[in-house]
């Protein structure tokens, strides 16, 4: 895991090693153990690579980047875990100098080109190599994306990083911020890809690779990522795709699927095991990270497994981690954190997550790669497990309720609530009270509210989806430039043939679990200098995944069927059965007592003013109402205060 840099600037902008390291001092958290540079001047150009190291595999500085062959010059963060079988199966004639993936990479696009070595890398991975020979740039980055990548085009320069915060040292770049990014972070609690809160910085989707003619290439502002990528010297290019996952025969037999998924997260968890140096595994008690310590304590006797625990004991899970840690015999650590120390953490948020972002279980992740950090360099987790095989709460709502949509057309539903008017609310309160407990958040009031909504607005399958993943309406009116969001309904409607929510399956995870999910434990862990390896995403774990049929993975109220019984072969049923719980904290309950002082002073018209993005008038309807209790907006004012913080420390 490391830090990575790559720029290609002119005469009027050149990049000299001095302000590359400088740039690449700014991420020297995730990779304090060595950096380095290489630059080649050209003709009338400056071609530039910059690397921050986290040994994991050949301790040796051997293995040090830039990492060069005669053709190429290689900046990489990840690990490739197959790299032993690719130097056994198709480098067989190469002479190594080191152990590290680092020289199989370069080796592999050396003798097969990068689109081959790509259909055969099992890894997690964003880099830059440089060929030397044709001057030509090639990027790359992960099949799930687990590992960060973004690219920016000003005047005169093009610059590649793990961060976009490096690019703020390039002399052209404008910190002008993208609205319509801005607008979807407030719906989302994170900016989707390509997108990112600065105009002309874009992040790489996942499972892409993107080659650049060099001195071909125009260097100036471009509005969006398409118009970048439609020049003629760039090619991109999706190397990877879940349509190639094949349903599994209709008869198969439910214990045959279960004993393969068994074997394939085993492998993935051997494979992702290969490090020099000391690894542990996250164990929060849940279902997905009592699975993967299950199977790698079977594989590992001496696995080290962490845990947080909070004072506040709403949100305290630590003491069943502990009986699964006892039951597995992990070398376990538990950690209680107190009111104060989770407090602090929350207002240095914007040092770790560099873009703004708003999903508050970023805190908990926070202090347990903190934990972690004190003992090993690399950790698994049990994420991604929800997006495979159907563990989110509104799976379980949608398959349940949807049906009542389909039972009363869109046509018929407005035709009835016209008729009813202002009293549709109260109806729904008196009628449907015992109904909603189980549907919306919130009191009777606020339920109703919610339930309201969305008969009176969702006429489709992906608005349905639509209205369960956003914050913001648009007639909330919180931009004083009220923007258009992006819709992910081209994504939804990919796989055709699904049902409904192998669909929400299939968009989550395209979607959130790249940009929250995984930004989210990767800012946090890097900022510690942890490495976090995710099984779950191993490649034939999540081909095979999408292979199996949904009555496997939801059934009614029960969701993650496959994966529970999986863990009964190696837990006993009582510390297994017991109802899902986020990992998070009391938010909602601090703005209002302990962080009221600061919540208010983050939402206030001074700091509002100081970019002119909010509607203060709104803003201060939401927070009147969640201060004196007359509704929860937790999530919108987290996304407002998170948004503020972050430009706060950005343009001070």
């Amino acid at each position: 895991m490391c830090g990575i840099y790559f720029s290609y600037s002119d005469r009027r902008f050149p990049q000299s090693e001095q302000e590359v390291n400088l740039s690449m001092q700014k991420i020297k958290h995730r990779g304090p153990d060595a950096s380095g540079v290489s630059v080649f001047p050209l003709e009338d150009a400056f071609v530039a690579l910059g690397h921050r190291r986290l040994s994991i595999l050949d301790l040796n500085e051997r293995s040090n980047q830039p990492f060069h062959s005669e053709r190429y010059a290689l900046t990489y963060n990840g690990e490739i875990y197959n790299h032993l079988d690719l130097r056994k199966n198709f480098l067989k004639d190469f002479s190594f100098k080191t152990t590290s993936d680092t020289e199989t990479l370069i080796c592999m696009i050396d003798k097969f080109g990068l689109d081959e070595t790509l259909k055969n890398l099992n890894g997690m991975f964003s880099f830059s190599i440089y060929d030397k020979l044709n001057n030509e740039i090639h990027l790359a980055r992960d099949r799930a994306g687990e590992k960060p990548l973004y690219i920016c085009c000003f005047e005169g320069v093009f610059a590649a990083s793990s961060d976009l915060i490096t690019f703020e040292d390039i002399s052209s770049f404008q910190k002008i911020i993208c609205e319509k990014a801005l607008m979807e972070y407030l719906n989302f609690g994170y900016v989707p890809a390509p997108k990112t809160i600065f105009k002309n910085i874009f992040k790489v989707p996942p499972a892409t690779s993107i080659s650049i003619k060099l001195d071909q290439l125009k260097l100036k502002n471009f509005d969006t990522f398409r118009d970048f990528c439609e020049q003629d010297s760039v090619s991109l290019k999706e190397f990877w795709t879940l349509h190639e996952a094949k349903t599994l025969d209709v008869g198969i037999k439910y214990s045959d699927v279960k004993q393969t998924l068994n074997q394939k997260l085993s492998n993935a968890i051997k494979l992702q095991q290969l490090s020099d140096v000391p690894l542990g595994c996250f164990l929060s008690g849940g279902i997905d990270s009592t699975l993967i310590a299950s199977l790698m304590s079977k594989a590992n006797k001496d696995t080290k497994t962490f845990t947080i625990g909070f004072e506040f004991s709403e949100y305290d899970e630590s003491i069943h981690a502990e009986r699964i840690a006892k039951y597995l015999k992990t070398d376990h650590k538990t950690v209680i954190c107190s009111t104060k120390e989770t407090q602090e953490i929350i207002k240095s948020l914007n040092k770790a997550y560099t873009e703004p972002f708003a999903d508050s279980s970023q805190i908990p992740t926070m202090m347990i790669s903190k934990i972690a950090s004190q003992d090993v360099k690399v950790v698994l987790t049990g994420d991604c497990g929800d997006e495979l095989f159907g563990g989110y709460n509104r799976y379980i709502i949608a398959s349940r309720y949807l049906k009542i949509f389909y039972l009363l057309p869109y046509a018929i539903r407005k035709v009835l609530l016209s008729i009813l008017g202002s009293g549709g609310k109260q109806l729904f309160e008196l009628v449907f009270s015992t109904i909603l407990k189980g549907f919306f958040s919130g009191n009777l009031s606020q339920r109703a509210d919610k339930a309201f909504e969305k008969i009176n607005h969702i006429d489709s399958q992906y608005n349905y989806y639509s209205s369960m993943i956003r914050e913001w309406k648009s007639d909330d009116e919180i931009l004083v430039n009220n923007q258009p969001d992006c819709h992910y309904e081209d994504i939804f409607n990919e796989f055709s043939t699904k049902g409904f929510i192998e669909k929400m399956m299939y968009t989550d995870f395209k979607t959130y679990m790249v940009d929250d999910i995984l930004c989210k434990v990767d800012r946090a862990a890097m900022f510690h200098s942890l490495e976090t390896r995710v099984p779950f995403l191993d490649k034939d774990v999540i081909e095979y995944a999408y292979s199996i049929p949904e009555k496997f993975k939801i059934k009614g109220s029960n969701s993650k069927i496959i994966l529970k019984d999986l863990i009964s072969n190696y837990l006993p049923r009582e510390l297994i059965e017991r109802p899902k719980q986020g990992f998070g904290v009391p938010i909602s309950k601090w703005m209002q007592t302990d962080l009221n002082k600061w919540t208010k002073e983050m939402l206030s018209k001074d700091i509002n003013d100081t970019h002119g993005f909010f509607n203060q008038q709104v803003v201060e309807k939401f927070l009147s109402e969640h201060l004196e209790g007359k509704k929860n907006h937790e999530h919108k004012l987290w996304s407002l205060i998170q948004f503020n913080s972050w430009y706060v420390e950005r343009y001070k």
